[in-house]
């Protein structure tokens, strides 16, 4: 009867075990997967910031050749 209670116990925690780790896999690899995600949104934001700033670049450039002709 002790033995069995031992084995029942040993196999509870061995699942639960099981259940642990498969729980941090699954977290890990969602993080992985928003890292990705935010990594992708991060270099589109740069390449916007660049376009956006050489569009500032050229309007100021226009702006101060109007200046000149006013």
């Amino acid at each position: 009867e002790e033995d069995d209670r031992k084995i029942r116990r040993r196999e509870k925690n061995r699942v639960a075990a099981q259940r642990s780790r498969k729980k941090q896999t699954q977290k890990a690899d969602k993080l992985h997967e928003e890292y990705e995600c935010l990594e992708q949104e991060n270099t589109s934001l740069k390449r916007e910031i660049g376009k956006l700033t050489d569009e500032m670049k050229h309007l100021s450039d226009v702006l101060k050749d109007h200046e000149k002709i006013c």
